[in-house]
């Protein structure tokens, strides 16, 4: 009967591992930069105790409208009572997916979407009314994609 023969490790050669630890290291870095730069890019959001004005719209959802709030370093918060609405049931999907790139696309700033709340970021001056024609007609607009 012959014994099972032991299978040793061989350890790479030093070329490999000393390429592998620097992308190791670069992707590390890289990890923590894009943290970073995410944290920044949070904290130059302002809270609601940053609000200056609110303004209610409507058309959107008839059991609770949004609200467009305009913050004291001019960004806009378009706020949802819940999103997306309950009565497109089997549509969360479609508007997850495209409502933010709708909303850029309309309002001409850049979108961000946390749960409830799309903040635009940088807003050219007439966004604000863009923003409530966009919400308003909404439904209207895109009545072939919610059926």
């Amino acid at each position: 009967m012959m014994a099972a023969q032991k299978t040793m490790f061989v350890p790479p050669p030093d070329e490999y591992k000393k390429k592998r630890r620097q992308q190791l290291m670069l992707a590390a870095g890289l990890g923590v930069l894009a943290c970073g730069l995410l944290y920044i890019r949070l904290i130059q959001r302002d809270t609601s105790r940053d609000v200056v004005e609110v303004r209610a719209l409507s058309g959107f959802d008839s059991a609770g409208e949004p609200e467009l709030r305009v913050q004291k370093n001019g960004n806009l918060q378009l706020v949802f009572k819940q999103f997306p609405p309950s009565d497109l049931d089997g549509k969360d999907a479609w508007l997850t997916q495209n409502f933010s790139k709708q909303l850029e696309t309309a309002s001409g700033a850049k979108v961000y979407w946390d749960n409830e709340i799309f903040t635009l970021d940088e807003p050219p001056p007439d966004c604000a009314e863009k923003v409530a024609q966009f919400v308003a007609n909404y439904r209207k607009t895109y009545a072939n994609e919610l059926k």
